[in-house]
């Protein structure tokens, strides 16, 4: 049975909004983790990855590599809109970042582990809102 890297988790854990951290997340209580640090589910399902699922995750993560070389390239177009006769397309990073946000979403179906939902990167917001009595 195939496995992934250390890399290779490193990014996954990247791409899904997570840290790579070495030791156990202050979360964990009494060797339970809170409802709101699903990081094991991402840890977990890296044993249980199937042979064929491996190859559909290594797939996403070539595309999210792919669609941050070129969110890096266009951002040096970003300095003007017309060059001679070429018009720049200003609506790029826009679309290459919904490019990013369905494959980190692929990427989380595939490994059947959540996008963590107070990740700025992920959420575009900085977490979720809570009420506060």
């Amino acid at each position: 049975m195939a496995e992934l890297n250390d890399r290779e988790k490193a990014k996954i854990l990247r791409y899904l909004g997570y840290a790579d951290w070495s030791s156990v997340a202050s979360s964990f209580q009494l060797g339970y983790p809170s409802p709101s640090d699903p990081e094991f589910l991402v840890r977990d399902a890296f044993a249980r990855i199937t042979d064929e699922g491996l190859e559909l995750v290594r797939r996403d993560l070539c595309e999210l590599e792919s669609i941050e070389d070129q969110l890096h390239s266009c951002r040096k177009r970003m300095k003007a809109s017309k060059l001679g006769d070429l018009q720049v397309n200003a609506d790029e990073p826009f679309m290459l970042r919904r490019e990013m946000t369905y494959w980190t979403s692929r990427l989380s179906d595939d490994l059947g582990a959540p996008i963590n939902p107070f990740s700025s990167a992920t959420t575009g917001v900085g977490g979720r809102n809570a009420k506060v009595c």
